[in-house]
């Protein structure tokens, strides 16, 4: 085999660890648009519970809450959920949540799930963009990938990875600094912030 054809053996698996990125928000994406009439979120918040209603304290720009969940549907026609330990936010922008420990789940149709989790982020209960901060764990499929930063961006459907990127899967490893993908175009970017190449290992 050349070089040159070893070169693109390396590229095509690569992609293919890539993808499982990709899959879990494109699955059934040819059925978004069926969807669009039918796509109204249904938001669950277990936060009202535990809702202080002597919290009427003049002077007071935000709320705060424990043991948050959100359910809804995306884009795409999964279905999601996402939680954390502790959620605020802005009395005057009440639709960006802050959240400290995010755990969030997409769940397909074929009876699959990825895991996403951080330490902190924030949640548009309208858009249902999401970021994630500082130790972030994605799971699909006994596939796993790490990184700093994580945004999901729901309205736009894109998805960033950047900062200090590792996968680990049955094909192989890779680390990299950012990973871009277009999720309508299912087009994906990779790259690194330096001079530095990008490294994949491929397992035997």
């Amino acid at each position: 085999m050349t070089e040159r054809k070893k070169k693109i053996l390396i590229t095509q698996i690569l992609l293919l660890f890539i993808g499982i990125i990709i899959i879990y928000l494109t699955y059934y994406n040819k059925e978004r648009n069926n969807l669009e009439n039918t796509n109204k979120t249904e938001k669950i918040l277990n936060e009202e519970k535990n809702l202080d209603l002597n919290q009427n304290v003049e002077n007071k720009t935000s709320n705060v809450f424990e043991d948050v969940e959100y359910k809804g549907i995306d884009s795409a026609g999964n279905r999601f959920s996402i939680e954390s330990e502790r959620a605020e936010f802005e009395i005057d922008n009440p639709n960006m949540i802050k959240m400290t420990k995010m755990i969030a789940f997409f769940f397909f149709k074929d009876g699959t799930a990825l895991k996403i989790i951080g330490d902190y982020g924030t949640y548009n209960n309208i858009l249902h963009d999401m970021t994630f901060r500082e130790n972030i764990i994605a799971e699909y499929e006994n596939n796993y990938l790490y990184a700093n930063n994580l945004d999901y961006f729901n309205s736009k459907r894109k998805l960033n990875i950047f900062g200090e990127i590792t996968g680990d899967s049955n094909v192989g490893n890779i680390m990299a600094d950012k990973l871009s993908i277009d999720l309508d175009k299912e087009k994906l970017d990779i790259s690194m912030f330096g001079e530095e190449k990008i490294k994949v290992k491929i397992k035997d």
